[in-house]
């Protein structure tokens, strides 16, 4: 800024200029996570949102994480935590199992019947870990060579009580001079510690035995050495054999303990030789002054171990919502010794964070507890200029010197396995960034102090806080719910406002944030067909705003489901309202059920190829070739089936090449790519979008105005619809595009260059020894993703370029994958890399392969789904058909057939059900629907209709040959009969010369399996039968039957009875013929009883 003073004189002056730069914050770290009723999170994608149906909710949970102080970083730097040593194997060194009091021994073990109450011989077989074996290897297979003697109890025959750990013991003189031993799986290179209590024969009141006074000693070895392996001397307890040279422990000597040294106790270590992973572990008996095999070497609490551990858990009670200036803030550090051996000398050190101070004013402001006793108040060292505090701990500690922790598994009585050191610090500066810090432990290991190897610095966790400070809060969190979501709750309360088309605005203000960060839900109901796109915003002053991910659903609305009829086999004919399909008794209906599951559609692209520096390649143009291959691979691949997506390409234009190789000559003499679309590899010219820019002089220093970022940056905005420029001064650049990309497309940029980005050996020449990618690219790629995001970002580079030069590197490589794709979209980056030259035809269909697994193909999308069919009253089940991955069944009681699949194909599926029409009581109309459901949307069929035809009989009588000498017969009379019912119908009767009209009868059935009417013409007196026409159509005028005349009428029937079966036909017209008598008393009604049944009224 720059006042300037006007003076009357007209003199203007200017201050000195001030200067100051907006710098806004890196965003509010913010997600969104979305998933339907009770289902997995399911984010979707833009061309795979989740299915939802009406009434289902949708809960999307949106994770603020806690923005930074506005006070510097602390800066710390953790340290790593110790390896924590594995341990060995070995168990019951103190001979505790079997227990002698609840194990009888068995009958071969104990010849003498001895009691089991103090003492026990058992197999090493029952013996938990433990093997024995005698001495000499010509005693193995003798009486007893496999037993131990176990002491047990508080009054033992030959030891003394207490023994070192338990209740019980053992001896090595059981039966003979044994050696007993373990087998362990070691780890090469470890040090491991062993220590055992050894006493001399003796009485339990530490009378020598018989001969013996209280200096007699009883030695014994302790054996190390690798285990053989099958098939090697000694690699079985059948055969073990003496121990190898150097292998005796204790400086290959025994161990010898007087009479009055009772239970005396030895230790030692060996380090595991390399390659060495199975161990034996041996304790022999050397020599007893008793000089009987069977008395001495009593042996107890055997502890193999690897070194101390001490493991620090540091813990602070600051509350999450951050500290202020003067608050009190309480560590806890907790030291247990996880190692088996005994830590010596342990000294917790920490140094407090920046911005606190040990808080020497409050009462109790540091304590150490030993394992679950009260805490104490210790002595302590503390610098406030260097805020380091020093405390010693562990049993027997001293203001300067550190104290014992017991080893997990120890016998120790004099020291804790844990020890709680707690202090308070005070906040003197709340303005920090973050507090963090680290405890500091050093130890030694418990008898071993002064060998080398035995001293160790450890690190707890990193234990931190946050200051609660304005920059923090308030923080502004706002989702825009798309139209057809109705907010239902929200957690916590939120501001819930209608907005214009049916969207809601949810809004948090959140004054304060955990360290941890906070969850906030918003719970929707789907009420309204729709896609619902949504995401939250956070913002926050002096911060840029932060747009969370977007998450995708769409109601899934069922495509149309279709059902066929046929009858008895015929073509389909599913009839309507007003027209049903006429069926008759017995017909077959076999119904015809389309499934159609929707297809997601198949996403179409919009390619963008950002092509930099086209240079040659072994002679050949290298991005011209490159993109003709990529093109081609694409084309003729994954685009295949896309025919709607597009390629555009997007290069350089250069009139003049400065050094031969860098840029290609003149466009009009040697095609580039801005005139690829001529050549002959491509189809047409109106193929391929082409985005160009203004012809320009390159300039000499290279790289500085068409470098690899340009190309993306620009890239960029034409995936953005927007038209840009880019370079400076003389070197602006402005690109045209002729077409914008189609909206709704997915974009996708294939960026292709020779320059490797991402090896610190080579970097951008005007940046000064920059790693080019690192600093440019990454930023550009990190646009993308916010800016375009469901964009694909594709690099393709050739490792060869200005005279091929190669930057080739597998870290490179590496490093490159870490950028390639936007953040978020890791599955979206792609790099092919290839030295020496353009990419050939054999190449292309392992680029285009990598290349398509990037592109979301058309899955077939699986869904739950169910069909149930419930015939209607009158149709009898008969049988039905299932579909792939299709079970079903049929409930006669409700008449329904059901389907069901746990993934039914996309596409459509066809299932069958055929049923028989058998009315039970007098149903007349069928109508038909089955009910689909996938994934819970529930849609009908098509209605499907027949209808029972009606049987109808017309009947009339013609009398032929009339000449008036006989009266003439006005009405007919006929007897109907099925089923054993007789029905008496009247019809008219006339000559035969008279079409006489056709008497309409309507008849039902009792029997479903009796639908023959017969028809007996009950002749008048003076007239005879004549014949008679039965058809299923009549047709007036016809010369064949369909007439009726009696030209072609049939002669009469026995006992002139005619069948009209209804199981062939729906209708029939009757007509019978009749003729005066020759004898008019032939036909007199007196000599004859008619039963005329029920006389139907005219």
């Amino acid at each position: 800024n720059i006042a300037e003073v006007r003076y009357q004189s007209g003199i203007v002056e200017g201050s000195n200029p001030t200067y100051h730069r907006s710098k806004l914050l890196d965003p509010v770290p913010a997600s969104k996570n979305a998933h339907v009723n009770s289902n997995p999170v399911d984010n979707g994608t833009v061309t795979r949102p989740v299915d939802v149906k009406r009434g289902d909710d949708i809960t999307y949970e949106i994770n603020v994480a806690r923005p930074p102080a506005v006070g510097g970083s602390s800066g710390f730097q953790p340290m790593p935590k110790l390896t924590q040593p594995g341990k060995i194997n070995f168990i019951n060194g103190s001979f505790e199992q079997p227990e002698v009091a609840t194990t009888p021994m068995l009958p071969e073990d104990n010849p003498w019947g001895i009691s089991h109450t103090d003492r026990a011989y058992y197999n090493y077989t029952r013996v938990p870990g433990w093997y024995t074996v005698p001495t000499s290897p010509s005693e193995i297979g003798e009486e007893f060579w496999n037993c131990l003697q176990f002491f047990a109890g508080t009054n033992p025959v030959w030891v003394t009580y207490p023994y070192p750990d338990g209740f019980q013991s053992v001896e090595l003189n059981a039966h003979y001079l044994s050696r007993l031993y373990q087998i362990c799986e070691t780890e090469p290179g470890t040090t491991v510690y062993w220590e055992l209590y050894h006493e001399a024969c003796q009485m339990p009141d530490g009378t020598p035995y018989s001969g013996g006074n209280l200096s007699s000693e009883d030695s014994l070895n302790v054996y190390i050495y690798a285990t053989p392996a099958p098939g090697e001397a000694g690699d079985s307890n059948a055969n073990r054999g003496t121990p190898p040279a150097g292998s005796r422990q204790n400086n290959n000597s025994p161990l010898v303990t007087r009479v009055d040294e009772r239970w005396k106790k030895y230790s030692g270590s060996y380090t595991v030789p390399a390659g060495q992973e199975s161990t034996i572990f041996a304790f022999e008996a050397d020599a007893s002054y008793t000089g009987n095999p069977r008395f001495g070497n009593y042996l107890d609490g055997i502890r193999l171990y690897t070194n101390s551990y001490i493991d620090l858990t540091k813990t602070n009670n600051a509350p999450s919502a951050g500290v202020n200036t003067g608050d009190i803030v309480t560590y806890t550090v907790k030291a247990k010794n996880l190692g088996e051996s005994d830590a010596s000398g342990v000294i917790i050190s920490d140094i407090l964070p920046e911005g606190t101070e040990l808080a020497t004013s409050e009462p109790n402001f540091l304590q150490v507890a030993a394992g679950t006793g009260a805490p104490v108040n210790m002595p302590y060292d503390y610098n406030p200029a260097t805020r380091a505090l020093t405390v010693p701990v562990g049993a027997g500690s001293t203001t300067t010197t550190g104290g014992l922790v017991k080893g997990d598994g120890s016998f120790s009585s004099d020291c804790q396995n844990e020890y709680t050191l707690t202090f308070k610090a005070r906040v003197t500066d709340g303005g920090r960034d973050a507090y963090e810090n680290q405890a500091k432990v050093v130890f030694k290991d418990r008898y071993h102090e002064s060998e080398p190897g035995s001293s160790y610095t450890n690190y707890s966790n990193v234990s931190s806080f946050d200051a609660r400070v304005s920059r923090h809060t308030p923080v502004t969190v706002t989702d825009i719910i798309p139209a057809g979501l109705t907010v239902t709750s929200t957690d916590p309360a939120a501001v819930v406002t209608e907005l214009p088309g049916g969207q809601q605005q949810v809004v948090w203000t959140l004054n304060s944030i955990p360290s941890e960060g906070i969850t906030l839900t918003v719970v929707t109901e789907v009420t309204a067909a729709g896609t619902y796109v949504n995401s939250a915003t956070a913002t926050m002053t002096g911060m840029r705003d932060s747009e969370t991910n977007h998450t995708y659903h769409k109601e899934l609305t069922l495509p149309p489901q279709a059902k066929n009829a046929h009858l008895n086999g015929a073509a389909t004919n599913n009839g309507t309202l007003l027209a049903p399909v006429d069926v008759r008794r017995n017909d077959e209906i076999t119904y015809d059920i389309v499934v159609d599951n929707p297809v997601d559609p198949i996403p179409q692209y919009d390619v963008l190829f950002a092509v930099d520096c086209s240079g040659t390649v072994l002679g050949a143009p290298a991005r011209k070739v490159q993109v003709e291959n990529l093109v081609a691979g694409l084309r003729g691949g994954i685009f295949a089936n896309r025919p709607d997506s597009r390629i555009a390409l997007l290069g350089m234009n250069s009139p003049s090449d400065q050094n031969g190789t860098y840029m290609p000559q003149n466009c009009t003499n040697n095609p580039s790519l801005l005139n690829l679309h001529y050549d002959t590899t491509f189809q047409t010219s109106s193929d391929y979008d082409i985005a160009q820019e203004t012809a320009m002089t390159q300039p000499a220093q290279g790289f500085a105005n068409d470098d690899p970022a340009q190309f993306l940056n620009a890239a960029i905005d034409k995936i953005k619809g927007l038209n840009t420029q880019f370079g400076s001064g003389t070197y602006l650049k402005t690109l045209k595009g002729r077409d914008e990309l189609t909206s709704g497309h997915i974009p996708v940029i294939i960026f292709i260059s020779d320059f490797e980005m991402t090896d610190g050996a080579n970097l951008d020449y005007n940046n000064s020894g920059q790693n080019y990618w690192s600093a440019v690219m990454k930023n550009l790629s990190d646009r993308y993703a916010s800016e375009v995001p469901n964009g694909i970002l594709l690099t393709v580079r050739l490792d060869s370029f200005m005279g091929g030069y190669d930057f080739a590197s597998a870290a490179a490589d590496n490093r490159m994958m870490d950028y390639l794709s936007p953040a978020g979209r890791a599955a979206k980056g792609w790099r092919f890399t290839k030295a020496g030259g353009p990419l050939n035809a054999l190449e292309i269909p392992t680029l285009s392969e990598v290349a398509g697994s990037l592109f979301d193909q058309a899955t077939q999308t699986q869904r739950v789904a169910s069909v149930t069919d419930t015939l209607p009253a009158g149709l009898t089940y008969v049988s039905h058909t299932n579909a792939a991955g299709s079970s079903s069944s049929f409930v006669s009681a409700t008449n329904t057939v059901s389907w069901n699949w746990s993934n039914l194909p996309a596409g459509k599926t066809t299932v069958t059900v055929k049923a028989k029409v058998v009315p039970a009581n007098n149903e007349r109309e069928f109508v038909n629907h089955a009910t689909v459901t996938i994934d819970g949307v529930i849609s009908n069929t098509n209605s499907t209709y027949h209808k029972l035809s009606t049987a109808i009989l017309n009947l009339r009588q013609m009398v032929t040959g009339f000449s008036g000498k006989t009266i003439m017969p006005y009405k007919a009379y006929f007897n109907l009969e099925n089923d054993g019912r007789i029905f008496g119908i009247t019809a008219d009767s006339n000559k035969d010369t008279l079409n006489v009209p056709f008497r309409k009868v309507l008849v039902d059935f009792s029997d479903n399996d009796d639908l023959i009417y017969y028809i007996k013409n009950l002749v008048p007196q003076y007239y005879v039968s004549d014949g008679y026409v039965i058809t299923d159509e009549y047709i007036p005028g016809d010369p064949g039957k369909a007439g009726h005349s009696a030209e072609v009428r049939d002669p009469d029937e026995p006992d002139f009875i005619i069948e009209a079966d209804f199981g062939d036909a729906s209708e029939y017209w009757v007509t019978v013929f009749i003729r005066a008598a020759s004898s008019t008393a032939e036909q007199d009604w007196a000599f004859k009883t008619n039963h005329f049944g029920t006389i139907y009224p005219e």
